[in-house]
C-alpha cells in the first residue's frame, strides 16, 4: 500500500522492481525452493517443476518472514516512470 501512496503522490505513472533487484531476489527464491522437497531429483513430475526442472511456487517462505522483508517500502529499489 505504500507504494501505491509514493505512486500516486509523486505524480509518476509506474514502478517497478530494478533489474539488479529483481535479480537478487530471484537468486535467493532458487536458493531457497532448491532445499525443498519439491526440488529432489527423485521427483520427476510435479506441477511444481517446469521442464528445465526449476521449481516454482508462491513463497518457499514462512508468511511471517515473507511479510517482513515486504511491509515496508523501498523507493531506491525502484525504477519510477
Amino acid at each position: 500500500m505504500q507504494a501505491l501512496h509514493e505512486l500516486l503522490v509523486s505524480g509518476h505513472r509506474a514502478l517497478e522492481p530494478r533489474p539488479e533487484v529483481q535479480d537478487e531476489y530471484a537468486d535467493r527464491y532458487q536458493r531457497e525452493i532448491a532445499q525443498m522437497v519439491w526440488a529432489h531429483e527423485s521427483v520427476k513430475h510435479s506441477h511444481f517443476k517446469n521442464p528445465e526442472g526449476k521449481i516454482f511456487t508462491i513463497s518457499p517462505w514462512p508468511i511471517p518472514t515473507y511479510w517482513t522483508w515486504t511491509r515496508t517500502f523501498e523507493p531506491k529499489d525502484y525504477a519510477w516512470d
